[in-house]
């Protein structure tokens, strides 16, 4: 595929599942060339861009059988990162818990809030659920030694 082509849509279509190996591994290798603040922004933008895609590959929306928060718990769960629970806050934000986080649990204790593929991947979904774009800023982390990993979701202006 040359610069400016299209890509082919049976490689859009294709999805595998990741070993957590290949986390860590991609959190340790983005930390060394790039450094942290690079790292976690590669990792969210990456997350994003996975979450957005499957979730429109998959064709799933939002529809007056389940809310917001039903729709991305069913998402989730199918696509094997954990459990969560979402609450839809005031003006359009949302609270999610992770219990079980395959990110933190793949990093192991860091010290840090630490899934930012995660942060990515939830907001990605959140935003093609919706059409709006969101973001997620992660606020406790099993990295870091608490005991579930949470995160807010905003939509974000312009």
């Amino acid at each position: 595929m040359g610069v400016g082509a299209e890509p082919d849509e049976s490689i859009q279509a294709a999805f595998f599942i990741m070993p957590t190996q290949i986390l860590k591994s991609l959190h340790d290798e983005f930390l060394e060339l790039a450094g942290l603040d690079a790292a976690r922004a590669i990792l969210f933008r990456i997350g994003f861009s996975s979450g957005e895609a499957v979730t429109r590959k998959i064709n799933i929306q939002v529809n007056g059988d389940l809310t917001l928060p039903e729709t991305l718990t069913s998402l989730w769960i199918e696509m094997g990162l954990g459990r969560i629970i979402v609450t839809e806050l005031p003006e359009g934000s949302l609270h999610v818990e992770c219990d079980g986080s395959t990110e933190a649990l793949a990093l192991g204790q860091t010290g840090t809030i630490s899934c930012d593929l995660t942060r990515g991947y939830l907001a990605g979904t959140t935003s093609a659920l919706t059409r709006k774009r969101y973001y997620c800023q992660e606020t406790d982390c099993v990295s870091a030694g608490n005991t579930i990993c949470n995160f807010e979701l905003t939509v974000r202006e312009g």
